[in-house]
């Protein structure tokens, strides 16, 4: 009979949510923000062997310290809790060096191991540095990582080392509280109440709709890393702090998350700011959760409202108390609290962290060791971080990424934050009106959000493809994103990353890992791989443009103009109302050699057959501007055809446009002219001459030296044109909305009533705008059309 082989694995978990995200940014960056060099200076005499023997103690102790994470063919990443492990320790005696030089090779023995990182697959918490600089004078190197190692946690093992060594070496039984298990603390939180878990968090989320985030799109961020930052306050600095947060009757961390978030609301102009907090995981009444150990640290948000109408200290205490109530639901991860509020499932709630160190401090009760100059390290992945180091000289250490905050943000936030901790340290009788005259509102520079270049931009041909855009376009709060474009060149982080896999195998019914985004970069990619031959992937899209595909209320479908193109709708849904989805159809052929569309018949059916895939049925609102006016007419008759509702809105132009030549309407236009040409004579003939070299000249001269792209552009305009001049207008029975910018003739306005009223049998609704023909979908105007638009449709 066989010996049964006893298990070498003691325990699988499946990573939390912010393991994820330390996971994927340790594979996906250069820069492993998870990395910590956990380090410290020891005072005393050390056997080296009987300290490789009490750290071996200390692996058996803590399962933390047996634990390697697991990603490759897996469907979802785990940790997995081996039964036996041992340290590597690396021992090195540096006591004839002198302390110059001791001192050198320490840093460049940090950097190396840095640079190294760590093998979370093998051992990552287990390969130790012991360094002698001189006799009773240690340095302690302890490589790690985040994903499985807090900074409370760290400190918990080191005192157990320190207690046991201490023990050991004295002949004694070491005296060590009782640790719980890590399944057993697991049970413990998924038995934890959801209601009211839920009930709280909506509540506190309660009316709210906007909160500012960095964005690098509203930023003239130009260069890339992380910029550092410290500010130092003295003993007597920091003993004023510490009076004033008595005084106003709350905790120091309470008195600077007031601080960060005053400032960070006269940052973003707003009264009402959000930034998360770290909490350590250990506030419920689970038996010893201080002794457990582990990644059981987490962050929350914090939702602050500046009410500039109350006192500051009842303002401070106000935030406490809310905080205190958020400890209690500690146990919640961060998308299961988004996912209970009124929130987009993919947007962030907050993207700057304060962090402040309340974890306790290793303190040995050792005689035959002194433990100095402890540091465990910080990690974040949000764009802006504020790690407060609490104590007789507190320290404030800012990171910020300068790929999304620009330098002169960065200027804003580092000044203002140290004129306002002197403010809070200086004066004895503080108000908002105080800070507001000192901190002004900072003035952000927007950066407008042009239209890409065409021939760049390539549209999704799919239904997967169209499905990762909408949830692009809520990740990265944008639009008009192609299927090419990269998420990391986008600024996808590595919480976003597992936000959008979580969002994307919800919806599609998939069990993709996060860890696909490093192959798999584009949605074209993406789309590829899900569908990988599959049957979801032949639904192909030929004229459809998501312009903003996300949104929960009936599209605008918005046609193209005479040349074929649609980037002008770009700006028309940033002034639109969020929820509605906006896109735009463009003729087949415009980017590849498919077979151009015969007439304008065949081009409603087209249209109408791939707005059917994203809108599934009615009401249909469709726009039409200049040329496209009878491709609106022909979709909406289609449509009414199969019991649709359809919604018909004109933009300022008029029907039967190839008519323009009859002997009423070339004395309108010559008399327009005329009073324009008075009006502006500059502007009017610039607009003329561009006019009929558009018309005449350009087509001969772009097929003479324009490029490739150049004529194809050419050749669908002239192609569409034919198509229009072909077309018979019939009256049907529609209704449209017109809507009419005020016309340099007056009769011009009522020869475009008439031109329609002629073909909508069932009524034209005017709807006055601002601007002229040209400048309807440009800034400024565009503000005021989008709101005259935003009126029109259903």
């Amino acid at each position: 009979m066989k010996a049964v082989k006893k298990p070498k694995i003691e325990a699988i978990f499946p990573l939390t949510y912010m393991q994820q995200g330390l996971l994927f940014h340790h594979l996906s960056s250069e820069n492993d923000q998870g990395f910590l060099n956990v380090e410290c200076t020891l005072l005393g005499e050390i056997d080296v062997a009987q300290f490789e023997k009490v750290w071996n103690k200390m692996v058996q102790r803590h399962a933390a310290l047996r634990t390697t994470v697991h990603w490759k063919n897996l469907a979802k990443p785990v940790t997995i809790v081996h039964l036996e492990k041992s340290v590597n320790l690396n021992y090195f005696d540096w006591s004839k060096l002198s302390s110059e030089e001791s001192l050198a090779k320490w840093d460049e023995l940090k950097l190396n191991t840095i640079t190294k990182g760590v093998n979370l697959e093998k051992e990552p918490l287990l390969n130790l540095t012991l360094l002698k600089f001189k006799n009773n004078d240690f340095r302690f190197l302890w490589p790690s990582h985040h994903l499985l190692i807090d900074g409370w946690s760290s400190q918990v093992i080191l005192n157990d080392f320190l207690t046991t060594y201490d023990a050991v070496s004295r002949n004694l039984a070491p005296s060590l509280p009782t640790i719980p298990s890590l399944k057993s603390y697991y049970a413990y939180k998924n038995q934890q109440s959801k209601k009211d878990s839920e009930d709280f968090w909506k509540s506190y989320f309660k009316n709210t709709k906007y909160l500012p985030l960095f964005d690098r799109k509203t930023h003239k961020a130009s260069k890339s890393g992380t910029y550092h930052s410290t500010l130092n306050l003295n003993y007597e600095d920091s003993k004023n702090l510490q009076i004033l947060a008595r005084r106003f009757q709350v905790t120091m961390n309470t008195l600077v998350q007031g601080a960060w978030s005053y400032l960070i609301s006269r940052y973003f102009g707003t009264n009402e700011i959000s930034f998360g907090s770290t909490v350590s995981g250990r506030s419920g009444s689970f038996p010893n959760i201080e002794f457990l150990t582990g990644m059981l640290m987490d962050v929350q948000p914090v939702r602050v409202i500046v009410e500039n109408g109350v006192e500051l200290s009842e303002w401070l205490r106000n935030i406490q108390k809310q905080q205190h109530k958020a400890r209690l639901f500690e146990h919640g991860s961060l998308d299961e609290i988004t996912s209970f509020i009124d929130w987009p499932e993919a947007k962030p709630i907050f993207d700057n962290l304060l962090i402040f160190e309340n974890f306790p401090q290793t303190e040995s009760t050792s005689k035959v060791l002194e433990i100095r100059n402890f540091k465990s390290g910080i990690t974040s992945t949000y764009p802006v971080t504020l790690v407060v180091i609490p104590g007789d000289e507190i320290k404030f250490n800012f990171t910020i990424e300068q790929s999304i905050v620009d330098e002169k943000s960065i200027n804003w936030i580092l000044g203002n934050w140290k004129k306002l901790i002197q403010i809070l340290i200086s004066n004895k009788s503080l108000s908002f009106d105080l800070l507001d005259s000192e901190i002004e509102v900072y003035k952000n520079e927007v950066i407008e959000n042009n239209a890409p270049e065409v021939i760049k931009y390539v549209a999704p041909q799919n239904e997967t493809e169209l499905q990762l855009i909408k949830i692009w376009e809520d990740i990265f709060g944008s639009y008009s994103i192609g299927v090419d474009d990269n998420f990391f060149s986008l600024g996808g982080k590595s919480l976003m990353a597992i936000k959008m896999f979580n969002i994307l195998n919800k919806r599609m019914g998939l069990q993709l890992p996060p860890t696909t985004l490093l192959e798999h970069s584009t949605i074209s990619s993406i789309s590829n791989f899900i569908n990988n031959g599959s049957e979801n992937g032949n639904s192909i899209f030929r004229n459809l443009v998501p312009v903003r595909a996300k949104g929960n209320k009936p599209a605008l479908f918005c046609v193209h103009a005479g040349d074929g193109h649609v980037f002008f709708y770009n700006l028309l849904a940033k002034y639109l109302d969020e929820e509605r989805p906006v896109y735009a159809l463009q003729p087949s052929g415009i980017f590849d050699n498919e077979d151009l569309h015969i007439n304008i018949e065949e081009m409603a059916i087209s249209y109408v057959n791939e707005i059917k895939k994203v809108q599934a049925k009615g009401p249909y609102n469709l726009l039409v501007y200049c040329f496209s006016t009878a491709v609106g007419l022909e979709m909406s008759k289609a449509l009414k055809n199969d019991g649709s509702e359809t919604n018909l809105i004109v933009m300022d132009t008029m029907a039967e446009q190839e008519h323009l030549y009859t002997q009423t309407r070339m004395l309108m236009r010559v008399l327009g002219f005329l009073k324009r040409l008075v009006k502006n004579p500059i502007n009017v003939l610039r607009v003329m001459l561009y006019d009929r070299y558009t018309k005449i000249l350009k087509p001969f001269w772009v097929n003479l030296t324009g490029s490739q792209e150049e004529k194809d552009a050419e050749m669908m305009s002239q192609h569409l044109t034919k198509l229009y001049n072909k077309y018979k207008w019939q009256p049907q029975s529609d209704n449209i909305k017109l809507v009419l910018t005020e016309k340099a003739d007056k009769r011009f306005n009522k020869e475009y009533i008439r031109s329609w009223k002629e073909i909508a049998l069932n009524g034209v609704d005017i709807k006055p705008t601002v601007g002229n023909h040209r400048s309807l979908f440009s800034e400024p105007d565009i503000i005021e059309v989008a709101k005259t638009i935003d009126d029109c449709l259903l």
